[in-house]
């Protein structure tokens, strides 16, 4: 009798862990924003101008048994009436578009192209994508 408890609890724990990671491949795909908002002062007099809030997103699409990653910058200052602009071309510029492979050892999105584009995904509680080994960068998925 405990040798079957045994099996049955065993055979339990093993297909959640096969669950978790099915789970994680099902759910990647979607969009993964990160909002902040820095301070701005004039480059020659040091004055301060204002705020710039900043959103960054990152968009993944299933693609066979890849991840097609996109991502987008854009900025917003108070002390201006220019409106959401597109950081495309500045000087923090997003990643370029690249095709990822799901390491399912540790949840990451590695490049397939790009050397050293490496994205970590995160379920609990809520999804994350980290786009640093350190956890401090996190984008936060849109539901």
């Amino acid at each position: 009798m405990n040798t079957t408890k045994l099996f049955a609890l065993s055979f339990l724990l093993l297909a959640s862990c096969e669950a978790k990671k099915n789970a994680s491949t099902q759910t990647l795909p979607g969009a993964y924003v990160r909002e902040f908002t820095t301070e701005v002062q004039h480059a020659e007099t040091g004055e301060m101008l204002g705020s710039s809030t900043f959103r960054d997103t990152i968009y993944i699409q299933a693609q066979n048994n890849l991840f097609q990653i996109r991502h987008s910058k854009w900025r917003l200052n108070d002390f201006d009436d220019k409106g959401w602009q597109n950081q495309q071309h500045a000087e923090n510029r997003p990643m370029p578009v690249f095709q990822a492979q799901l390491n399912p050892d540790d949840n990451s999105l590695e490049a397939k192209d790009v050397a050293g584009q490496k994205l970590i995904y995160d379920a609990t509680p809520q999804p994350v994508l980290y786009s640093d080994n350190n956890h401090q960068v996190k984008y936060y998925k849109v539901p």
